[in-house]
């Protein structure tokens, strides 16, 4: 399976070491790091009542955390620990490894996404904006958030079908029949 997937060229002679303190604080830093990143760029249009602003911000933590994730994963941690892979493999780790994330921690988007709505929703009370009083949003135009919840969609979708195929596979079922 390494040698059909090129496992080696992507993660390197060593792959990433799960006993590694520094890459394990990494990994786990860099949710909470996106989370905190796309809430101050979100914040103010979420308190401006503007439409779809929880989604996108969740959304934002799922890309961030990948990226920040993989950066960590794949070049902070080898830096520090004196192991970074040649400038080439570094760079297929880092073109590869975030469409890897991405489509495998598709159901981590749609938590995102919802966790987003009710951060906005919780952050439009605590600053006050939510009481409906004065709505200062624009009229709703804009397709982004249906947009961002077709792509979620598709992703789960696509999750869902591959991981049954490969469940499949394992269980004794031909890839090809």
């Amino acid at each position: 399976m390494e040698q059909a997937l090129h496992l080696r060229t992507i993660l390197g002679p060593t792959g990433f070491g799960v006993p590694d303190p520094l890459g394990t604080a990494l990994a786990w830093a860099a949710g909470p790091l996106a989370a905190l990143v796309a809430g101050w760029f979100q914040s103010p249009r979420v308190a401006a009542r503007r439409p779809w602003a929880g989604l996108v911000m969740g959304a934002m933590t799922y890309l961030l955390g990948i990226a920040f994730g993989v950066i960590g994963l794949a070049v902070i941690d080898p830096l520090v620990n004196g192991s970074l892979a040649p400038l080439d493999q570094v760079v297929i780790s880092m073109m590869f490894l975030p469409l890897v994330g991405v489509f495998l921690l598709a159901p981590v988007l749609v938590v995102c996404m919802a966790s987003g709505i009710v951060w906005a929703a919780a952050l439009r009370v605590v600053s006050g904006s939510g009481d409906g009083a004065v709505d200062r949003s624009p009229p709703d135009t804009s397709r982004l958030g249906w947009v961002l919840l077709a792509v979620a969609a598709g992703l789960v979708v696509l999750w869902v079908m591959t991981l049954s195929g490969f469940l499949n596979l394992i269980n004794g079922g031909e890839l090809i029949d």
